[in-house]
């Protein structure tokens, strides 16, 4: 028998999507220059809270070639302190351009005033975080100081360089996203070109726009350049034909567009699209409050349209009162980051979802006004995720069922206790997952993590090496390695202990 409780929703009201009037500006930024829409003959790209105009893209030629790398002698540490001292700039409530981003972002990209400036937050923390940055060389690049001297490796002496032209096509689901792909791309001294997001495309404008108010001659500022450029158009495909490397944030169509349009040999590196879900332990004795607490907060953030949001969580034990904290949880949570604006085809397809368990008997809990939804629901009559915030919730006999749900699809598998993932990670791993974190931690990646399996820094350099002459022994080696005169005298055999 259907079981549905619904909540009266006394925090902020779940706000619908309708027709606005509003329009936004939003320049290029080329080379460390602001160049400003020409009325007549700009881009109008549909927004969810409105209009925002930009630059049309017939400015091409000047943009390619950027042949000149500016960044490519300048050090790792003066990379850094720049990024740093923007970050400094962005922590500042008075920053105007922070202030300026959390009103677009809350009027053309829907998000609520808390979970804008927690994003504001975000980029700040992101951008001062130098001590973090030269760790996350040390990790994903082996050594720290590989970009700016030959670092000894074995019988070589290596060196990163950068690619050279990286274009960074970015998806507006989760805005601290485009200033990772920014900053990993800068970082390895690359000519950096952004197509921003027509679901955010905030986000990487007010980034660039912020280096040029610290210093728009600097060389990290004239090597960042942001465009925007309608689906399948061609001055897009020809900016992507001069790259030597792309970054795709989204789904199949943009992957594919990429890879279509990338010269022969390029690296296309794609992120996502994934999907991630949570195990909980609801036995006796367990805190279920505190499971709900962390299992709301990934539920809640970025409303599930991250790649690492949980949407469903398998629940070990006692799943009704697992689905009542959850509920509370997600109550609390909405007080906290409110949900965003939503359009009228999202508060259909949650509808959809509730109706659609609701003819299968599960059991719901819901607010009133739409804002989140817990539902105990069977793995099998799961039609489509719709996001906004839904919690499916599913009852498992031990973890074991839980791998009928994993493939190379999935990014990110959160637990709580933590503990419970330590003798299921590696057939986890294996099955294809490349993240385990502890519940409420989905979309925090600590040093070290790989993104997507693997790790993204080294995907944007060339490692070059220096190898060493014949008369070095390498360890174990018994000769010179004159190869000649090993080939000559059958000496292969010979070569090593």
């Amino acid at each position: 028998m259907n079981d549905k409780v619904v909540h009266s929703g006394a925090g902020s009201e779940t706000r619908t999507a309708k027709p606005a009037g509003r329009r936004l500006r939003l320049p290029f930024v080329i080379a460390g220059k602001n160049i400003a829409a020409v009325p007549g003959e700009e881009q109008l790209v549909e927004a969810p809270g409105g209009v925002v105009a930009m630059p049309g893209i017939g400015l091409l030629d000047d943009i390619l070639p950027l042949s000149e790398n500016l960044l490519a002698d300048v050090s790792t540490q003066d990379i850094i302190s720049f990024l740093h001292r923007v970050g400094k700039m962005w922590e500042s409530d008075e920053y105007i351009r922070r202030r300026i981003y959390i009103k677009q972002m809350c009027e053309f990209t829907g998000y609520s005033e808390q979970m804008a400036t927690a994003e504001a937050d975000l980029i700040a923390a992101t951008l001062r975080g130098g001590a973090r940055l030269w760790d996350t060389l040390q990790a994903e690049l082996g050594d720290r100081a590989i970009l700016d001297q030959w670092v000894r490796r074995e019988d070589c002496e290596v060196r990163a360089l950068p690619k050279g032209l990286v274009v960074h096509v970015l998806a507006g689901n989760v805005p601290i996203a485009a200033v990772l792909s920014v900053l990993r791309s800068l970082l390895t001294r690359n000519q950096t070109i952004v197509k921003v997001a027509s679901g955010d495309p905030v986000t990487a404008t007010q980034l660039a726009l912020s280096f040029l108010d610290l210093d728009a001659q600097h060389p990290v500022s004239r090597s960042l350049h942001t465009l925007y450029w309608p689906n399948n158009s061609r001055a897009g495909a020809s900016i992507v034909e001069h790259a030597d490397g792309v970054c795709v944030w989204g789904g199949a169509d943009a992957v594919a567009w990429a890879h279509r349009h990338a010269r022969p040999g390029v690296d296309v590196v794609t992120f996502g699209p994934k999907r991630s879900f949570s195990v909980i332990r609801a036995d006796a004795g367990d805190d279920i409050k505190t499971a709900a607490r962390l299992v709301a907060h990934d539920i809640s953030m970025y409303d599930q349209q991250a790649c690492f949001s949980t949407q469903h969580v398998f629940v070990l034990g006692d799943c009704t009162a697992f689905a009542a904290a959850l509920a509370d949880a997600l109550e609390h949570s909405r007080k906290i980051i409110p949900p965003p604006l939503r359009n009228i085809d999202q508060a259909a397809a949650v509808r959809l979802t509730r109706s659609h368990h609701e003819f299968f008997g599960a059991a719901i809990a819901c607010a009133e006004d739409g804002a989140w939804q817990v539902i105990v629901a069977s793995p099998e009559h799961v039609h489509r995720h719709p996001g906004a915030r839904t919690a499916l919730l599913h009852p498992i006999e031990n973890f074991d069922d839980v791998y009928a749900a994993v493939d190379k699809s999935v990014q990110t598998v959160a637990a709580h206790p933590w503990s419970m993932l330590q003798p299921h990670r590696d057939r986890l791993a294996k099955l294809g997952v490349s993240r385990l974190v502890e519940a409420g931690l989905s979309g925090t990646f600590r040093l070290g993590a790989s993104h997507d399996g693997f790790y993204p820094l080294a995907r944007l350099v060339r490692f070059v090496s220096i190898e060493a002459p014949s008369s070095v022994h390498s360890k174990g080696m018994t000769m010179a390695l004159d190869m000649s005169k090993i080939v000559e005298h059958r000496q292969f055999r010979d070569l090593f202990v």
